[in-house]
């Protein structure tokens, strides 16, 4: 027991005379570069440094220290610095380098990577580099980076394009050779792994577009070409040139979205302040490009910890690790600006720690076989310039050692879980941000994770919901969005030609019933039944208004997108309810005006020969005038649907912002509007002429057409109505105000309608209801013999006197005659049962009785 104590003793005091040996590792990080500079690392290689080496279970033997060099994110430059640091002597008591860490940028890490691994065999850790190149084993042999690929971005580029159906798509990417790969890689992946989406059309894919210096003639393809989701490959130099150029060419605008990488610097927008524009085409300022990029998202991988409340393995969570940080930060007087969305720290003391377990790994194996890492000699080279085979062994089995402790690393890290794939790229976790405006400035704004290993294609926004210019996600290019009238449009509409064709129809009901009363037959009650068939047609034909390719009588399918997938079937059905509607409302329009027409030119005839005004007329004088019109409508419509069929059309209109455009189906043929405008003329003169009939026969009074004042209100009313809304609604139309222009023409029709209508009726039911009327005599003969149209008025008295007077078989008939006070007039039965003297006397009237029973006519002036 004492003898143990005794070696115990001894080995602490010679390891407190002998101090351990310092295992040096190379640091290249960029330092200088206008694009790039790393100086935000710096404090986190001491801090690294001193948790490790204050660590007793790391490197008993061993002091890590680390000697920094500058590699300007320059390839020259950073292969110089590897060859110079290999070359240059070790101090005393200086581990030769055993392991480079860096370099910071893909452009300088992929010389060295070569060199490390296929010269030197030395193992090399990057902290930050993305290209793909650098996955290349057979390139890259002993490389492993903390940092994922720029190909892990690529996913998650793939799920946004799943999620959002975004299958039409540009990348605008500098020519450097980690951008060209990746997007390579996107291009590549891009239709194999779009699965699920809706692609309207089999070609759509990515779209390359590169730019080795100025971006302005790729920039104007994607403008021409009118891609709305740019996929941006670029640094933050060229982000400043590429975002205000697409400033001025209208590519930020709501309907635009750009997709960044998330490694940028924090405030790199400011470098546009301060940058030289001479020689460029166009110049911003950093609000300009603020502005611009709100609500645009980046891609990265994530360089915290997820959880704040994680604790890594050397013992920090998120808070405590930045608030030692940045004290280390603020006693290094390094000439930046702290910033708390610093990239490079985490990652940075991660790389460092990663090795330093690997190196620990590899010392306790070491030590079984007999050696330590201070045996390690380069492959190619030694301090005394000659090549010792058995140290080379023993060198290349140590870089062996590492190299399977390194691929063997898990552990959760201050930047998160630490683990290699087989190329020695880090599996990490992928994070999907949005920048947003924050008091002026840009912040990036965490809104999920994509980690493809576990989820597939999918994003999981578990930290924040994104936000849209629009309000929703922009679409990949201008949607078609198709313009049917609106169902409560429609059934609104529908309800209110219900109801006038209730009406019109017990109207018609009214009319044939009481069409043996004198007041129903002295106003020409056949013509009264065919306005009211015309009224009832007109109507019911502005229920085929509101059929479209959305009714379900016509197709099925969704209102919101039937016009991109109607097939010809149902466009073949809305045509003949195109031209159905047409012949309806045409003919309907014949029968009711033409009916007013033929009343009015009777009565205008009258107006013009004043030996007509007792005279009765015959049917075939109204008849006539109708089966004219009809006749012409007939020739008319026939030739029109013979010749120029009517097939459905579509009309596409972009929407004022751009962003989407709209389709309205449409009656077309050829001549359309050749057709149109000659029926519409011929129409409108009609309607002209018969204004002025009506308007010249004012105050003419006639016996057979007891309502001609009527009908002349009942005309200029239509004239009105057809005279301002047939204008409007061909105006909306033609604007694609569809839902205005069918509720205008449906509300014309129904008015004109029931209008008409009414003002000839009303007088009558008024006339009616005050019993100032009396039955035509059973005789069909005699049913509708026109009477004299007497002054209507209040019956005082009444005499009858019966007699019985012969007919043509010498049989008796009972005559009924009828006389009133003075002053009152009353109906009386047919003008050649009218007598003088007695009731059954001679069969010439007295003129004294012509005078209470002959029709009075004001005078015309």
């Amino acid at each position: 027991m004492s003898l143990s104590f005794f070696f115990l003793l001894l080995s602490a005091s010679l390891s407190a005379s002998f101090p351990p040996r310092k295992l040096q590792l190379q640091v290249l990080l960029p330092l200088n570069n206008s694009v790039v500079r790393n100086y935000d690392a710096l404090p986190a290689v001491t801090m690294a440094l001193e948790d490790i080496n204050a660590n007793p279970y790391f490197l008993q033997d061993y002091e890590l220290v680390a000697a920094i060099n500058d590699t300007e994110c320059d390839s020259s430059v950073g292969s110089w610095r590897l060859i110079e640091s290999v070359l240059t002597t070790s101090p005393p008591n200086v581990t030769k380098i055993i392991s480079f860490i860096g370099g910071g940028c893909s452009l300088a890490t992929e010389p060295m990577a070569a060199l490390t691994g296929q010269l030197y065999n030395i193992v090399q850790l990057s902290y930050f580099a993305t290209s793909p190149a650098l996955s290349d084993r057979r390139q890259y042999p002993l490389f492993f980076r903390v940092s994922p690929s720029e190909n892990l971005h690529n996913e998650a580029r793939i799920a946004l394009s799943n999620m959002y159906n975004w299958c039409k798509v540009a990348t605008l990417y500098q020519t450097e050779n980690i951008f060209s790969l990746a997007v390579i890689d996107f291009y590549d992946r891009f239709p194999i792994l779009l699965n699920g989406t809706k692609c309207r059309d089999s070609n759509d894919t990515v779209q390359l577009f590169s730019f080795p210096g100025d971006p302005l003639i790729p920039l104007r393809q994607i403008k021409e070409s009118d891609y709305r989701i740019i996929h941006g490959f670029f640094y933050s130099n060229k982000a400043v040139i590429v975002i205000c150029y697409a400033i001025h060419l209208g590519l930020t605008t709501d309907k635009h979205l750009w997709i960044l990488p998330g490694f940028y610097g924090d405030g790199w927008w400011l470098k546009a302040d301060s940058m030289d524009w001479t020689g460029l085409n166009f110049r911003c300022s950093s609000i300009d490009i603020v502005n611009a990029l709100n609500n645009s998202i980046l891609l990265h991988f994530n360089p915290w910890l997820l959880d704040n409340a994680t604790v890594s393995m050397p013992g920090y969570t998120n808070a405590t690790f930045f608030e030692r940080y940045r004290d280390i930060f603020y006693s290094s007087s390094l000439n930046i600006t702290y910033h708390d969305q610093f990239l490079s720290p985490t990652l940075m003391y991660d790389a460092i720690w990663t090795l330093a377990l690997a190196l620990n790994e590899t010392d306790k194996e070491l030590k079984d076989r007999g050696l330590s890492l201070s045996d390690f000699r380069y492959s190619l080279y030694d301090e005394d310039d000659t090549v010792d085979s058995s140290s080379q062994d023993t060198s290349t089995n140590i870089t062996n050692i590492l190299f399977s402790k390194l691929k063997d690393t898990n552990y959760m890290g201050t930047s998160g879980r630490i683990k290699f794939d087989k190329n020695g790229t880090r599996i990490s976790v992928n994070t999907v941000l949005q920048y947003r405006i924050v008091e002026g400035s840009l912040v990036q704004v965490l809104l999920g994770t994509y980690d493809y290993h576990e989820d597939g294609l999918r994003i999981n926004y578990s930290y924040n919901n994104p936000e849209w210019n629009l309000g929703y996600p922009p679409p990949d290019r201008s949607m078609p969005i198709s313009r049917l009238l609106n169902q409560a449009a429609i059934y609104s509409m529908d309800a209110i030609l219900a109801i006038g064709i209730i009406i019109a129809v017990l109207l018609l009901v009214f009319q044939i019933v009481t069409i043996r009363k004198p007041l129903m037959a002295n106003s020409a009650p056949y013509i009264n039944i065919i306005l009211i068939i015309g009224c009832i047609v007109m109507m019911g034909s502005s229920i085929l208004l509101g059929i479209d390719s959305g009714t379900p009588q016509v197709t099925d399918g969704n209102r919101d997108n039937i016009l991109d997938e109607i097939n010809d079937s149902a466009k073949n059905r809305y045509a003949i309810i195109c031209m159905t509607r047409t012949w309806l409302l045409t003919i309907g329009f014949t029968l009711s005006f033409g009916s007013l027409f033929a009343k009015t030119w009777q009565v205008y005839r009258v107006y013009l020969d004043e030996r007509k005004k007792n005279k009765p007329l015959k049917m075939w004088n109204f008849l006539l005038i109708m089966v004219i019109q009809l006749i012409v409508d007939v020739i008319f419509l026939s030739i029109w649907t013979g010749l120029f069929r009517f097939r459905h059309g579509i009309d596409t209109v972009k929407d004022n912002n751009n962003i989407n455009y709209s389709k309205f189906e449409k009656c077309e043929c050829n001549g359309f509007i050749y057709l149109i405008g000659t029926l519409c003329a011929y129409k409108g003169l009609l309607l002209v002429f018969g204004l002025f009939l009506a308007y010249e026969s004012r105050n003419v009074k006639y016996t057979f057409i007891n309502d001609s004042r009527f009908v002349s209100i009942a005309m200029y009313i239509v004239v009105v109505l057809i005279a301002i809304s047939a204008p409007l609604s061909l105006v909306l139309a033609n604007q694609h105000f569809i839902d205005h222009a069918y509720v205008v023409a449906v509300l014309m029709i129904t008015i004109a309608s029931l209008s008409c209508l009414l003002v000839l009726y009303v007088p009558k039911f008024f006339y009616l209801a005050k019993g100032l009327d009396a039955m035509v005599s059973n005789n069909k003969a005699e049913v509708f013999t026109p009477v004299d149209n007497l002054k209507l008025g209040y019956q005082e008295e009444t005499d009858t006197t019966t007699c019985n007077t012969p007919n043509s078989d010498n049989q008796t008939t009972n005559v009924t005659s009828f006389s009133t006070s003075p002053g009152t007039t009353q109906p009386n039965t047919p003008a050649d049962i009218m007598t003088t003297g007695d009731s059954c006397g001679s069969s010439v009237p007295s003129s004294s009785e012509k005078e209470d029973f002959e029709f009075r006519q004001d005078e015309r002036p």
